[in-house]
């Protein structure tokens, strides 16, 4: 079978998922392609609170409220997946 689409998005991490979200809503058919499985990581664990901030921000502009579900630990239990939790910690180590 043969599918067709109008945009394919490189990588399947927060970046493309969420503009394939977005251009799915606008009517633009997308397709994702990435060289790892998906989901690399539990959703929300790589996400920081600036992230977290912008995916509401979009999903009101864009009107995509999928990624608002998402940008909370709550919604995300919620909305996605009971097997998550609060995010305790984050930090960076000095640099080599």
């Amino acid at each position: 079978m043969t599918t067709h689409v109008a945009v394919m998005v490189l990588g399947s991490g927060i970046g493309g998922s969420t503009v394939a979200a977005i251009l799915a809503r606008q009517g633009v058919s997308a397709g994702i392609v990435d060289a790892a499985r998906h989901p690399r990581f539990a959703l929300g664990e790589p996400t920081l609170g600036e992230t977290s901030f912008l995916l509401r921000m979009l999903a009101a502009r864009r009107d995509v409220p999928e990624l608002a579900q998402v940008s909370t630990s709550g919604g995300t239990r919620e909305h996605a997946s009971r097997r998550c939790g609060i995010k305790t910690n984050f930090g960076f180590g000095p640099g080599a």
